[in-house]
């Protein structure tokens, strides 16, 4: 029998190598949600590239697509609300069904969750299972749970808090923008992608 996912879970604290980490965190899951491809990376804002990141079942073209996304659909809405994305069929959302990337692929059933409680400091991304249907609730729980553990060691193991870097670069981001914008709320966040409420969390946090 197979240990208890929540036990390997806990055992993520054990690592004294971020890489390492990604590596075991990504196929955690992996096998639990028996997804067909997968991506996990974690970041600094200020930086180009990913600082660690592992793919799953992804080909060199398929990984370039993924990384594009970053800045829109499915995993600019994740990171960008903070929020788990969870749905049965991508080209049969409304959010997500005109991307040029979601029609091209076809893509149906898609997980995806920003590592980090706060401002998100990585981003976990699910598509597609091994088996037919969509992820479950519990799919989501438990990738819900790896994204806090992932940020919690990841902070450690870095020395600087990847979620205190985070902020201080998402604030400064957010006032520079503000500023140009006059103060105009609605403005800023169109700019920076967001809704006015995350933009007013963020501008509240130093």
């Amino acid at each position: 029998m197979s240990e208890p996912f929540y036990q390997r879970l806990l055992k993520l604290q054990s690592h004294t190598d971020p890489a390492g980490l990604v590596e075991e965190a990504l196929g955690l899951i992996v096998e639990t949600s028996r997804a067909r491809l997968a991506y996990l990376e974690l970041y600094a804002d200020s930086e180009p590239t990913p600082r660690f990141w592992r793919g799953h079942g992804l080909s060199t073209s398929t990984l370039e697509e993924i990384r594009s996304r970053l800045s829109t659909g499915v995993i600019s809405s994740a990171i960008a609300e903070g929020e788990t994305i969870s749905t049965p069929s991508a080209r049969m959302d409304s959010r997500f069904k005109d991307l040029e990337s979601v029609r091209q692929n076809e893509i149906d059933a898609v997980l995806c969750a920003p590592v980090g409680d706060q401002l998100p400091v990585g981003v976990l991304y699910l598509q597609g299972r091994s088996e037919p249907g969509a992820f479950s609730n519990s799919d989501q729980d438990q990738v819900e749970a790896l994204c806090l553990q992932v940020a919690h060691v990841a902070g450690r193991l870095l020395g600087l808090s990847l979620e205190e870097e985070t902020k201080r670069f998402v604030h400064g981001r957010a006032r520079e923008v503000l500023v140009k914008h006059d103060g105009n709320l609605t403005a800023a966040a169109r700019e920076l992608g967001i809704g006015r409420a995350w933009l007013r969390t963020i501008l509240r946090r130093k």
